[in-house]
């Protein structure tokens, strides 16, 4: 269950990677179910404004939806050469991040839906989340293992340190 950020809309997935939007003080449902290809767990995600939903699919494309009218808007050529694994939405800029399986971060501009910029390479070969920090300054990546990779946006730099979890 994915809730929009003013809370106004909630996705929810089936396992079979289907998709419902629905109105979220009325558990109305706002269209109908939507074929996405979705990578579960950690797919799809809202938009910080609410306004889409945006869905990294098994086959490597990323899905743009209207999440007032359910409805496609734009879904991506094939960007990744595996499964998109995570995103992530910059909060004080445009910006969206998607790793996939391949081992590689690609950075999206929002409004216009489209890949731009360098690909990063991730250390250990995949990422399992993928978050900004607060000021947008730095990308993490959590991967197996327990292995957290940043990278510092603005230095173009890379760092990557081990973290044990779940340790006793």
């Amino acid at each position: 269950i994915t809730y929009s950020p003013p809370g106004q809309r909630l996705a929810t997935v089936r396992s079979d990677g289907t998709m419902q939007l629905w109105k979220a003080d009325t558990l109305t449902p706002l269209g109908g179910l939507m074929m996405a290809g979705i990578q579960l767990p950690d797919m799809p995600a809202f938009t910080l404004d609410g306004a889409q939903l945006v869905i990294g699919e098994k086959n490597g494309r990323v899905a743009f939806w209207d999440a007032d009218r359910a409805e496609l808007i734009r879904r991506s050529p094939k960007v990744h050469t595996d499964e998109v694994t995570a995103l992530a939405f910059a909060s004080k800029t445009s910006l969206m991040a998607t790793a996939g399986k391949e081992g590689v971060i690609k950075f999206w501009d929002l409004p216009s839906r489209k890949p731009e910029g360098p690909a990063l390479g991730i250390p250990g070969g995949t990422c399992q989340d993928l978050a900004f920090t607060a000021k947008d300054r730095h990308l993490i990546c959590a991967g197996p293992g327990g292995l957290i990779t940043t990278w510092d946006l603005y230095a173009a730099t890379a760092q990557a340190m081990k973290k044990i979890i779940n340790k006793a």
